[in-house]
């Protein structure tokens, strides 16, 4: 159900369509639903991570850093962009971790710090990038 998650930009009603369809079947099943904005979140951050490794003359990294629109961003609010949707979905991650007051310390606790900043930068340290991953897939 979340196969290709990784590109998409996120909506609350699609991660909301995704969360319902999956409690429909865990219940079926007879077990505990996992939270899919954990699960989408940590699979975009997979994603980005590899793409922030790449070489420049792959395809993947070449579309995701191509702007189709030029230098000048249209009037208005303009559509979001996926490297946006990484950035924000950091951030929110960020604040909801800091509420909790589960930061962590030490080397975790300044790359998620700095992730929030420049994510494309911290991706290019993969134990950085691991321990950002595993913050979310634990839940701490």
């Amino acid at each position: 159900m979340t196969y290709g998650c990784e590109t998409l930009t996120s909506k609350v009603t699609d991660t909301k369509r995704l969360q319902r369809a999956v409690s429909n079947m865990f219940e079926i099943a007879g077990c505990n639903p996992p939270d899919m904005e954990k699960q989408v979140l940590r699979r975009k951050l997979k994603w980005a991570g590899h793409v922030s490794r790449m070489q420049y003359d792959r395809w993947a990294k070449i579309a995701s850093e191509w702007d189709p629109r030029g230098s000048a961003r249209p009037r208005g609010r303009p559509p979001k962009r996926w490297a946006d949707d990484i950035t924000d979905s950091i951030k929110i991650f960020i604040h909801n971790e800091a509420l909790r007051g589960n930061l962590g310390h030490g080397r975790r606790r300044i790359g998620i710090l700095e992730a929030k900043r420049a994510w494309s930068t911290v991706g290019r340290d993969r134990a950085t990038w691991r321990s950002l991953i595993r913050s979310i897939q634990d839940g701490n």
